[in-house]
Parts: structure tokens; sequence; C-alpha cells
């Protein structure tokens, strides 16, 4: 970060918002960065019941940092244009779906990395605007946060901004929040923040105060419909029901050591989408617009990389060019969807010629789509990708409530035939003792004199 701190940062302290956040990060397949010591680890979130959350920590690292229950550990994540933090108290360990894990009592609230106190409404989707740089020129980005006095705004600029704007220097930003409701104003650089991703913080400094109470009021409601949102949100996953297990189990605690390839991660953010291509320069221009609104992976398609990104970053779509190195990308993207059963959509890209017969070969092996990419259209492009992408997070909705519903009837099923109360999770005390009545999802605990 490029500035000084300015005052205390904002907390999370209503339970059922830390809740909504966690149970997002679940099922989004996000990590949390433990503090351990003058190590930094990052592991994966894998689930979550009434009373705690479960994190993928192998027995390794677990002896590696004396980890042992009762233990409170320090933690942070990135969520909405935000790095939250705050600690996590070690309830026991064992092992989910397969996995070693720790188990943590749910945290009644969280710390916001947020020294300025600019802004309060995360936008999705990103809202298009204009800014100026430091030498006039006007630059295209996204609108991430908004408040009454200010906004934080990525640039299509990534890596240079630097080059465009500075702390402490004048802009004008230019965007729209919804039909009608246009706002043109000149702003004050506070920061410029690398955490997660680049972000741009810039206050308002010449609102007229008709419009100031318009973007207060249009805050004010779309915070009051975010929050009825996540009451259904967390109804629908179904809070305090015994939790339904991952369909796709996901590996990794350290990141992937991968033969000679491009660096990973293109650009920071989430949800993830792996691109495969030879072409360095094929993947920096599909990568330049699929980080408008999403984290952008890459890899040359050697396969045995291939699986271990996917292993650790759980792309939500995986992109494959029709040519890479030594293997044609429609072998490739049939080996990927066959050994994870496809649970990852796919789509194909390459140039104009015979696409209808492209999109057909795509599609025997359960693609989504065939993508000409040459000549490339950048707006069009976008536009099919966001198509895919409404549909794969509609699929995952169907399928987390039609699992959570299944699970219900089989535990009211078995607790009507047995005649007695669902069992409760083992439960461990900070000594490490476990509860008879431990069920197989449940870690067991970490013995503390160990």
């Amino acid at each position: 970060m490029v500035f000084k701190k300015k005052k205390k940062h904002p907390q999370v302290a209503d339970p059922q918002e830390v809740r909504v956040i966690f149970s997002r990060l679940i099922d989004n397949a996000r990590s949390l960065e433990f503090k351990l010591g003058s190590n930094g680890l990052r592991a994966r979130l894998m689930d979550d019941d009434e009373e705690s959350i479960f994190v993928e920590f192998s027995g390794e690292d677990r002896e590696k940092y004396e980890i042992r229950a009762g233990q409170s550990v320090g933690m942070s994540f990135y969520y909405e244009g935000k790095e939250y933090y705050g600690s996590l108290t070690v309830m026991g360990a064992g092992k989910l779906e397969g996995k070693e894990a720790l188990r943590f009592v749910y945290p009644l609230g969280l710390n916001i990395n947020d020294d300025f106190g600019l802004t309060e409404l995360n936008l999705a989707p990103r809202p298009e605007l204009l800014y100026t740089s430091m030498f006039n020129d006007f630059c295209e980005g996204r609108l991430v946060n908004i408040g009454p006095v200010g906004a934080d705004i990525t640039s299509e600029m990534t890596g240079k901004i630097g080059q465009y704007l500075m702390v402490d220097k004048e802009t004008t930003l230019g965007f729209e929040l919804e039909p009608g409701f246009k706002i043109s104003a000149a702003g004050r650089v506070l920061y410029i923040n690398n955490v997660g991703e680049e972000l741009i913080g810039v206050k308002f400094t010449n609102l007229d105060a008709e419009t100031e109470k318009r973007l207060a009021e249009w805050i004010a409601e779309k915070q009051a419909f975010k929050k009825n949102g996540d009451r259904a949100f967390l109804k629908d996953r179904g809070v305090g029901k015994k939790p339904v297990k991952r369909q796709v189990e996901r590996a990794g605690n350290k990141a992937p050591i991968l033969a000679y390839d491009y660096k990973t991660v293109l650009h920071q953010g989430e949800p993830w989408i792996l691109v495969l291509a030879r072409d360095e320069e094929i993947l920096q221009r599909i990568g330049k617009v699929l980080q408008r609104k999403y984290g952008v992976l890459i890899s040359k398609g050697r396969y045995t990389n291939v699986q271990k990104i996917i292993d650790y970053y759980r792309p939500c779509l995986i992109l494959v060019y029709e040519t890479l190195d030594t293997i044609s990308g429609f072998d490739l993207a049939k080996t990927i969807s066959s050994e994870n059963d496809g649970a990852i959509p796919l789509a194909m890209l390459g140039n104009e010629e015979d696409v209808e017969a492209k999109r057909e070969r795509a599609r025997s092996f359960k693609a989504v789509n065939y993508l000409p990419v040459e000549p490339f259209h950048p707006l069009g492009f976008f536009k099919k990708i966001e198509e895919m992408m409404k549909v794969i997070f509609m699929k995952m909705k169907v399928t987390q409530r039609a699992a959570a519903k299944k699970a219900a009837e089989e535990e009211a099923k078995a607790r009507a035939g047995e005649g007695t109360a669902p069992p409760d999770t083992a439960e461990s005390d900070p000594n490490g003792a476990s509860s008879d009545r431990e069920t197989d999802r449940t870690p067991e605990t970490v013995d503390s004199s160990s």
C-alpha cells in the first residue's frame, strides 16, 4: 500500500454478516492466508457448520507450526474488493472428505484493512468508467467499491498505474451507476492498494449537495437489498443443518511447482478462469479482457502443469486454445473433462475456420462452446464469457440447493427411523478430548499434549 494509516480499521461485528462472508468464500473454494510466526501459509476453506469452519491443513504443516487445540491463529483473505483479517481458534484436527483438516471456532467478528473508510458498497457487476491520468489522457477502468465520499477503481493499465496516477494527484471520474444516474466528479487519489488486486482510492472533491444526497440514498437502498439477499442466501444454504459435502475435492496448501511454463497468475481476482494457449500474445489479449471482472490464470497447456493448477486454484471455467505445443487442444480438453468428471466447465478457442464442425467436436466431450478468437473482438468475446458464467453460477446454485434438500430429507428420514434427535458434530475441549458421538465428517481432535 502506498499511504499512511489514517484511522481505526472498520469491523464486521454482525455474526450473520460474518457467516455470509465465510459461506460465500467456501462456496467459491477460496483460501485463507494464515500468519504463523514469521511465515505465511495459504489454506483452502472446505466447509462449515453452525459452530465451526473446516480448513484443509496437512498434518506435516500442523506439526511444523506446532498448532494445537485452543490456539488462536491469525488469518486474512480478500473479499469484495477489500482485505479482511482476524483470528481463528483451533478446535481440533482430523480428516474431511479424505483430506487432512483443521476445525476452527466460527469467528464472531472480522476487521477490514481500510485506513480511509472511503467506500461502503461493493459493486457487481463492476460498472465501466473513464478517468483522467496525470497527463489529462482519458483511461478506461472499472468501479469496484463506492461510498458517499469516494470510490475504489481498477484500471486497464494493471501493473503500470504508477505511470498514470499518483497518490495526492488529481483525477476526474465518469461512470453510470444505473440508467439515468451518471456521475462525473473530480477527485484526489488517496491510495494505491496492491492487496488482492490493484485498487485506486479516489476521494470526491466537487460533488454537489444534490448528487451527494442521491448517491447516499442509492447506496443505502442497495445495502438494504444486499442484506435481504444475504438472508435468503443463508436460508437457501441451510444454516444450522448438517453441511453438505462438496462434490469436488480440492487439494493443495502450497502453490504448485510447475515444469517450464508461463507465470500462472496473470491477474489476481475471484472467481478464477484458466486460459490455455501456447502463444503468449493470445493469452495476454484474452487476459486483458477477462481481468475486468475475473481472476486470470494462464498456461502453455502441458497436462501435468494444468492438473496441478486446477487442483490448487479450482477455476470455475477453463478456456483451451485448439492448438497447443505438443498436443491438440481438443484432446487436452477431452482429457481434462474426463479426469474431472465434467465438474469444471470448458470452452474451446480458435480461429474462424469450420466453426460449426469444431463446435460439434467440442460438445462431444461436453465442452460448453467453441469461441473464435482470431480475429479477436474483445466486446463480443467478453459478452460470450459473461453468458457462460451466468449459466455456470445458476447451475452451481441449483446443485447446492438440491444437495442441501436431499441431505435434509435423508437426515429427517434417518431421525424418524431411529426415533432420536440428529447426532451433533464432535466437540473438542482445549485438551483435545473428542466426543463419542463424533461423525465421519468431523475432524478428530488434536491432542494438545503432543
